[in-house]
């Protein structure tokens, strides 16, 4: 007989529904004091990087003579800037992301999910107003992929290795429609890690579902979903 361990092993659990497990992606999920922490940040960033990147380049145009070493540094607080500007490009794609799109939410109908087993999965994304101006589709994969950390001398290195993953059949999104639907077939491989939260050494699995609207927004939804081992009892 199968037992389902209870440990929980990813802190985003889902949420027990009438329908099953609902998980919502949080990468999407609006939150004030995340947006108002993120734009201070950007906002500290660019205030420092900008002032000394202008003073330096100022500088470098107006000396008598070229220094090479005046270049460096110009070239140096150049990608200070560079990544401010990075980065608030990257906010105003997501602000708009999120005022377009409420967060993705999956429904499966056993959670977690032990080695071998199939699950039916349910995805689904309200617009937040209006509807799709044209016919999208969604694609989705579902992969397993390690997180290791480890010392090389005197300093920490991290990689990430992808161990499994396939992709799954598309699916249409109609003109007019005002949510995402998507319907898929979760199957755990029976050969294969369970997932592993230690301090050096993670394996996950993930449901990675693309919306592709065009003409509104493409976006991304990440579910971290918990496989366990397959446990025999007498």
């Amino acid at each position: 007989m199968l037992q389902r361990g209870l440990a929980k092993q990813n802190p985003n659990e889902p949420q027990r529904i009438p329908e099953g497990f609902l998980l919502t992606d949080q990468n999407n999920v609006w939150s004030w004091g995340k947006g108002l922490f993120n734009f201070l940040g950007v906002l500290i960033w660019c205030g420092i990087s900008f002032p000394l990147f202008a003073g330096h380049l100022y500088r470098l145009l107006n000396a008598p003579s070229f220094s090479w070493g005046r270049l460096a540094v110009v070239l140096f607080f150049g990608l200070f800037v560079l990544s401010g500007v990075t980065m608030v490009v990257q906010g105003i794609q997501r602000t708009l992301v999120i005022a377009k799109l409420k967060p993705g939410e999956v429904i499966l109908t056993t959670y977690p999910l032990l080695m071998g087993e199939s699950c039916p999965v349910q995805f689904r994304r309200p617009l937040r107003s209006g509807m799709t101006p044209h016919p999208g589709k969604v694609s989705a994969q579902w992969r397993c992929y390690e997180w290791v950390q480890y010392q090389s001398g005197s300093d920490t290195e991290t990689a990430t290795h992808t161990l499994w993953e396939t992709d799954l059949p598309e699916g249409p999104v109609s003109a007019t429609a005002r949510r995402v639907e998507y319907d898929a077939h979760l199957k755990v491989p029976q050969q294969g890690p369970p997932s592993i939260r230690a301090a050096d050494n993670r394996v996950r699995w993930a449901l990675v579902v693309t919306v592709d609207l065009p003409g509104l927004v493409k976006d991304v939804s990440f579910f971290e979903i918990t496989i366990l081992p397959e446990v025999l009892t007498g």
